[in-house]
């Protein structure tokens, strides 16, 4: 979830905040994975009008992952971090309702110390306030 300030058409600034959590099991184990972050957020939009608003995006902050894995009846092997957070990326929002966009986003992140980059995505969710489109 993000809310952003957008003081002009082509430049947003706020914050952006998440929790996920995904687990898998089968016949010889589980698996699962849980993520925590807050971050500043800013985006530039490629548009000043229209019913879609492309953008690029940079996030900085903090993020805490959590993996445990279980084989069998042993016991779960837990690894956990918390650290610094940095993505950029972009994606594409459409207007739903004055002051609220659904989207889709597309990009690399990086969290230090572990050094455990990846590429990511998803469906995104923004609350605007600001000069209205």
């Amino acid at each position: 979830l993000a809310a952003l300030y957008r003081p002009n058409a082509y430049f947003a600034v706020g914050g952006a905040g998440w929790y996920s959590r995904a687990g898998a099991s089968g016949r010889y184990g589980a698996a699962t994975s849980e993520e925590l972050g807050l971050a500043l957020a800013g985006r530039v939009y490629l548009l000043d009008a229209g019913d879609l608003d492309p953008y690029l995006e940079a996030l900085c902050g903090l993020r805490s992952e959590r993996t445990s894995v279980r084989y069998g009846m042993a016991r779960p092997t837990v690894d956990g971090v918390v650290g610094s957070y940095g993505r950029a990326g972009g994606g594409v929002d459409w207007f739903a309702a004055p002051g609220l966009k659904l989207g889709v986003f597309a990009g690399y992140a990086e969290l230090l110390p572990a050094g455990r980059g990846a590429v990511s995505g998803g469906f995104a969710v923004s609350l605007l306030w600001g000069e209205s489109l």
